[in-house]
């Protein structure tokens, strides 16, 4: 994700300094917004999109950003998903 996000959606990935305690796998910084990214392996299912939206909440963000190999859990419209094969098409 980290180094083929720019080639298939607008922003790019930028570093961020987290809070200990809620730290995502990446942030993506896209009209002058910061939108935080949570990677699963397999499945992103409900448990890793409670997770997405507490850092949503903690960091107070509008946006947020899931990729995995499948989608197993209906995201609200603010969550774009981001399928590996979507990133894999690159390597």
């Amino acid at each position: 994700l980290k180094s083929n996000y720019s080639k298939i959606r607008e922003g790019k990935i930028v570093d961020r300094i987290n809070n200990n305690h809620h730290i995502p796998d990446a942030w993506v910084l896209k009209n002058n917004e910061y939108i935080p990214v949570e990677v699963k392996l397999n499945n992103f299912n409900n448990k890793a999109l409670q997770q997405l939206k507490r850092y949503m909440d903690f960091y107070n963000c509008n946006k947020g950003i899931a990729s995995a190999r499948e989608l197993t859990v209906k995201l609200p419209s603010n969550i774009e998903f981001i399928p590996f094969s979507e990133l894999e098409q690159f390597e």
